[in-house]
Parts: C-alpha cells; structure tokens; sequence
C-alpha cells in the first residue's frame, strides 16, 4: 500500500472519479480508521475469554462487484492529503497492530478467542486478521482501478 501511495501527487490522491466516489486519498483514510478500529477489536477480543467459535466465510470481501457502506466511524473526511502525511498515518496505524499481535507470546490464542464483527458477528481473531488483509487487497485493487483511468 506504502508503495502506491508514496509516489503520489496531490491530484492522484485527492480527486475523485466521480462525486459518489471516495479519492485514493479517502481510501488510505478508510484503511487507517478501519485498522485503528481492528486493532481495538482484537485487543478486547484478548481480554475475553477461550471459546469455540467456527470459521465464517470471510472470502466474500474478495467480490467486489457487491459494495458494502463503511460505518460512520470508518467513513473518510472530505479533507485533502498529502502523501507524507498518508504514508506516516498508515505506518502508524500499522505499528499499533503489529504490538497488539507481536505481543502476544501465544499466538495460538487468536484462533480462541472472539470479538464481534459488524458483518459477520463473532468472528475469532485469527479471521480478523485474514479479513483485514482481505479488506486492504480490496481496496488496494479499488486504488490501481483508479489510477488506471487517469
């Protein structure tokens, strides 16, 4: 995603393809408020207890023909970006999740454990984790379609 994003201009991150359409720029800030928001999901999922909680088929984040409304919560401001400051939010945004994860010594708790998901309900962590990487493949697909109609 840092890759893509860095080399970027003001144009090619803030304007829009169409008025009903989030910029590259809106969409890095979806990511950002969508990993903060795992990231604290996760760690109230860790501070719950060991239950059995089977697989969801998460794989339908992939089909994106079928869109999905982002939660206010995670909906991007119509504010302009600069590309340093994008790739510093999302390092940041990045490293918080990576100490929630890389502190656990026991990384098999995150296949025993659950939080709930807007869209899927309880969902353990481990498929948190594979669903954020689902979610940021999506969008990093959303972001080249949009660069390729420049």
């Amino acid at each position: 995603m840092i890759s893509i994003v860095q080399g970027l201009d003001s144009g090619e991150l803030n304007d829009k393809a169409h008025p009903d359409m989030w910029s590259v720029g809106q969409i890095c800030e979806h990511l950002m408020l969508t990993e903060m928001l795992f990231c604290k999901s996760i760690e109230a999922g860790l501070k719950s207890g060991d239950y059995v909680v089977p697989d969801k088929d998460i794989s339908i984040l992939e089909d994106r023909s079928k869109r999905y409304v982002a939660p206010s919560i995670a909906t991007p401001s119509e504010r302009s970006v600069e590309a340093e400051d994008v790739v510093a939010r999302l390092k940041r945004t990045r490293a918080q999740l990576l100490k929630v994860v890389d502190g656990q010594a026991d990384k098999t708790v995150f296949g025993r454990r659950a939080a709930k998901h807007p869209l899927f309900q309880e969902l353990r962590l481990d498929q948190w984790l594979d669903l954020l990487d689902l979610h940021e493949q999506r969008h990093i697909r959303q972001i080249q379609d949009l660069l390729d109609v420049r």
